[in-house]
């Protein structure tokens, strides 16, 4: 059984990760008493075991003593940080994600009742939210952390079928607390998934404060926090009225807020859930017809409802449109449909002339690549005679085609870069001969192209400084020590 002295344990490492970080996370266990139910009484687990439910009285001490040797552990050496390294940021994370385990573990085998394990997840969501201003690098992963702990909860709440209304009462109630905290501050959309995370624990009772604490949020929003507080009010409403089996008022919140676009999402999300995707279809296409939000984020439904009820012509228009019109990330996803219907040997050459006529240089200049047509993309380079794409591309296929790579870059990168008469033409022809060399590892042209410019422009005393940097390129470069030009 996981003992309060373990939980210190935990909480002590934490701390000793840098002694100037101690000052951020001394409020580890919060001042938020955490409340049991009724000693030895039997209660269900999610697995179908049973454990005796703490002493309420006991654990309030247990937390105290914690608190106590935590606070007297760490103010020694307490100090503050104003950001934290991505290597802290990293440990930090690794240190929240062990301490998941443990309670999802704890309550899982019995060990921990709910009652401690979702308080011990709302400490933990707590002090990372009050982390996250100052995580610098690593953000993503730090983040994925934060969501972590909520999927936790959501795994310990379950659907809250087995919870009695007076345990679900307590527990709510710091859940609204932790809510109510201005540690969200500028942080609006986690404000919000806190309680998103625990509605299986709403009630009759507790979805008025609920309501009351976050329609409070409009007094103290910030510019930022009023961007998501609108939409996260109206939503937040609706699941609760759902939860709770209030079905017309719910149908009334939708209706009554159905130009919101993140309403109409929620609303299309519930439609999926109940597999009534014709009206889902038919929300989005209104949403398209009529300029409401995101186009893009719209198609991406409509294509995923597509898919769902097996609509393969109207997903392959769907993802043709949408490549046409500039949205290359959609290539691959039209591709493998094709594939997997057996067309895409039949479509291919077409597609790549419909691409060439409607996508942008760059973006046709991609899809080349992803399928090798190396040949073609040296036509594009040849056709723009554009130093900015051949510079860009020609590191990518110098392996595939050395010989035409070598001369279009001689041609249509070196010569004209040469004769420019730009302050910083000899630097970037400099940079040029550098590049050339590094991504072909051909030291016989590159010198011979050197002798050449030397022979023409070596009594300029512009490119002085430029073929000093093109000698030692050359002089450091071996093509067998693994070191690239820039080192």
């Amino acid at each position: 059984k996981m003992q309060p002295e373990e939980i210190k344990n935990f909480v002590l490492r934490l701390a000793s990760l840098d002694d100037n970080l101690a000052g951020v996370i001394l409020t580890v266990l919060n001042d938020e008493p955490i409340e049991a139910s009724h000693p030895d009484r039997e209660a269900p687990l999610a697995n179908g075991s049973s454990f005796t439910e703490v002493d309420q009285e006991a654990v309030e001490r247990d937390i105290r003593r914690i608190r106590g040797l935590v606070s007297n552990s760490i103010r020694e050496t307490v100090g503050n940080t104003d950001y934290l390294t991505p290597k802290k940021t990293e440990e930090l994370t690794e240190f929240f994600n062990h301490l998941v385990k443990r309670f999802q573990d704890g309550y899982k085998s019995g060990e921990m009742p709910i009652e401690l394990t979702v308080p011990l997840l709302l400490m933990l969501y707590q002090n990372q939210i009050q982390l996250l201003p100052k995580v610098v690098g690593r953000r993503d992963t730090f983040e994925d952390g934060c969501n972590g702990v909520l999927s936790a909860l959501e795994e310990v709440i379950g659907n809250g079928n087995s919870l009695s209304a007076n345990k679900k009462n307590r527990l709510m109630q710091q859940v609204i607390k932790l809510f109510k905290k201005n540690i969200f501050q500028g942080f609006p959309q986690e404000r919000y998934d806190l309680f998103y995370a625990t509605l299986p624990l709403v009630t009759e009772e507790t979805a008025p404060k609920m309501l009351t604490v976050s329609n409070k949020l409009k007094k103290q929003a910030s510019i930022l926090d009023m961007i998501y507080l609108e939409s996260n009010q109206i939503i937040l409403k609706l699941r609760i009225a759902l939860i709770l089996g209030h079905k017309d008022e719910a149908q009334q919140i939708i209706d009554d807020n159905i130009t919101n676009d993140n309403v109409r999402l929620e609303y299309v999300s519930i439609l999926e859930a109940q597999k009534k995707y014709a009206k889902a279809e038919e929300l989005i296409q209104d949403a398209l017809t009529n300029n409401v939000g995101d186009r893009r984020m719209w198609r991406f439904q409509l294509g995923q409802i597509y898919e769902l009820t097996n609509q393969i012509n109207k997903l392959k228009q769907l993802l043709k449109d949408d490549l046409m019109s500039g949205n290359i990330q959609v290539y691959k996803e039209y591709k493998d449909l094709l594939v997997k219907n057996n067309e895409w040997k039949h479509e291919y050459p077409q597609l790549l002339t419909e691409l060439e006529d409607n996508l942008g240089r760059y973006d046709y200049c991609e899809i080349l690549l992803q399928e090798k047509e190396y040949t073609k993309l040296i036509d594009q380079l040849k056709k723009y005679n554009s130093m900015v794409m051949i510079r860009k591309y020609a590191p990518e296929i110098y392996q595939s085609a050395k010989i035409p790579v070598t001369d279009l870059y001689l041609k249509s990168v070196v010569i004209p870069q040469s004769n420019k008469k730009t302050v910083t033409g000899p630097a970037q022809l400099a940079s040029d001969i550098s590049k050339f060399l590094n991504f072909s590892g051909d030291l016989k042209t590159t010198k011979k192209w050197v002798h050449q410019l030397r022979a023409r422009l070596g009594d300029n005393e512009k490119f002085r400084d430029a073929f000093d940097k093109m000698d030692d390129s050359i002089s450091r470069y071996s093509p067998h020590s693994g070191r690239s030009l820039s080192d």
